[in-house]
């Protein structure tokens, strides 16, 4: 069994501090989320594909936030009543929110793809067959997150940990893999949204003179969107990854991991949830097709945070 640097006390001070402010994201996170998965459920206009996919997103969620709060109590324990948690007890009782937030990783990355497809190619995006575009898309995902929990269940080990969460339940070299994939998903969404939002800002400057309001906030909401993902889950991620390379010291690494569970909105790449819609307006006596983009608002907001 592995010995633990650094003190009990130091910390008992920092699960207090990340727990208690991952406490208040929890309450906001699943209530967010219930309600996003009622409104798609009870509303059959927001039932497309985006619409398929932010409900797949809030489930994977859900259960990560749920998780968790399991994940809490042992810092409790631990904290307040000397209890010792070990690695093979901390991945049995997390291995859910690793395979939901692998699940949830791929879903946001395949949320911005989908966005730029309804942007590229509006009149084959709206001819899908719905269960083979969301086979193709999620095959990647579904990979990614049974290939990770296998290889941390086959080198598992019992080495006692300070804090229980999907990194810690990892040893450290499959950890690095997950980061690194992680990355990956991360980079590739920041590509397909930059990407959606050059087309829809191009397809805007070609008809500058009958620029809608609804074209102008949502070009607004893919730039604040994008800002938003980089200063959270990318920077998050690649920070995470980028101390795992350079073999620093062990106690470091796992200070980031612990306090990336703080980042408020690590799983959901906006704080306001919008579905993009294709619709094209063409009359028999025009060659060319006008693109329009419309909005409609799913939720307000929904702050999330925790299980990175």
């Amino acid at each position: 069994m592995s010995t633990i640097t650094g003190t009990e006390d130091e910390y008992k001070m920092h699960r207090i501090l990340i727990y208690s402010t991952v406490l208040v994201f929890e309450f906001f996170g699943l209530f967010g989320n219930v309600n996003l998965i009622a409104v798609i459920l009870r509303n059959k206009i927001l039932r497309s594909n985006f619409g398929y996919l932010m409900l797949c997103l809030a489930c994977f969620h859900t259960v990560c936030l749920f998780f968790e709060l399991i994940n809490m109590v042992y810092g409790v324990l631990a904290t307040f009543f000397s209890y010792r948690i070990f690695r093979s007890i901390c991945f049995h009782t997390t291995f859910p929110v690793i395979v939901s937030h692998c699940m949830q990783t791929g879903t946001i990355c395949i949320l911005s793809l989908d966005l730029f497809l309804a942007i590229a190619i509006p009149f084959r995006y709206r001819s899908f067959h719905l269960p083979l575009y969301f086979g193709c898309m999620f095959s990647v995902p579904i990979c990614y997150a049974f290939g990770i929990s296998i290889a941390a269940k086959i080198y598992l080990d019992d080495s006692e940990l300070q804090m229980c969460n999907p990194p810690s339940s990892m040893v450290p070299f499959v950890r690095q893999w997950w980061y690194e994939i992680m990355l990956t998903f991360s980079f590739l969404t920041v590509i397909f949204y930059s990407g959606a939002l050059g087309l829809l800002s191009c397809k805007i400057h070609r008809k500058s003179t009958d620029i809608r309001l609804i074209e102008r906030k949502a070009l607004k909401t893919l730039k604040v969107l994008i800002v938003i993902f980089l200063f959270t889950r990318f920077i998050s991620t690649g920070s995470a990854t980028l101390v795992q390379h350079l073999k620093i010291n062990p106690e470091t690494i796992l200070y980031i991991q612990n306090y990336n569970l703080w980042l408020p909105i690590p799983k959901m790449p906006m704080s306001v949830s919008f579905e993009v819609k294709n619709t094209v307006d063409c009359s028999p006596n025009k060659s060319q097709c006008i693109f329009h983009v419309s909005k409609t608002h799913f939720l307000s907001n929904q702050p999330k945070g925790v299980s990175v």
